[in-house]
């Protein structure tokens, strides 16, 4: 559920999400492609995160709310709750 569609995970990186979400790997993991490193770590979510991924009923501040959907109007990064898997951080490194 991406918040900026700019970020959309691939496939790969969706398949990978899905892992997390049915516990199979909870560690973050690396691949090489072509001359970069990529590593892949899940977000998991905590009470912090509730103010922007939360419930805009419940967690998240109408102001802020104002503000995200000025920002990413096509926002789909809300309703979670604590603990669970938001998606991953990708990290992409030159293999020098």
């Amino acid at each position: 559920k991406p918040r900026n569609e700019k970020n959309k995970a691939n496939q790969f990186e969706l398949n990978y999400i899905t892992e997390l979400k049915e516990g199979k790997n909870i560690q973050g993991i690396t691949r090489q492609i072509g001359k970069k490193i990529i590593g892949y770590y899940p977000i998991e979510t905590n009470e912090m995160c509730m103010k922007c991924h939360g419930n805009y009923e419940t967690d998240i501040n109408k102001k802020t709310a104002l503000k995200i959907n000025e920002l990413y109007p096509t926002d789909k990064a809300v309703g979670y709750s604590p603990n669970q898997i938001r998606g991953i951080w990708v990290v992409e490194m030159d293999k020098k």
